[in-house]
């Protein structure tokens, strides 16, 4: 049975979650049960027991802490989402509406200035 990771939401409901670092094998599991089917970890270090699950892909962009992902890791990280949703359209919010509408569904998101410009450069090179 599956345990809740630490700060699991949606952001878009059975489309895609964020979370926390998923630490222990019924984390995964939680994942799986909630029909998650592939993991995006933006760590350096990859995730604790992240091969006791084999129904889940684990996708790796090795981000360092407090820093901003670079283009070709944010466009990665929209092919894979795009690819397991099977569908190429995005939600069309301008950059600032797009910060603001994570912050508001997951406090504490998008902390660092260089975090913010890199979704305003996602933005105006998506444009």
């Amino acid at each position: 049975m599956g345990v809740q990771p630490p700060n699991f939401s949606w952001v878009l409901p059975g489309r895609l979650a964020g979370l926390a670092l998923p630490r222990l094998p019924a984390h995964y599991q939680f994942l799986l049960d909630q029909g998650v089917r592939h993991l995006v970890s933006l760590t350096e270090r990859g995730p604790p027991h992240s091969d006791s699950c084999p129904g889940l892909t684990l996708h790796r962009l090795r981000i360092p802490d407090f820093c901003s992902p670079g283009p070709e890791q944010i466009d990665r990280f929209v092919k894979i989402v795009d690819e397991a949703n099977a569908r190429g359209e995005e939600q069309g919010l301008a950059a600032g509406d797009a910060i603001a509408e994570i912050r508001r569904l997951r406090p504490g998101s998008i902390e660092t200035y260089e975090q913010e410009k890199a979704v305003f450069q996602f933005y105006q090179r998506r444009k």
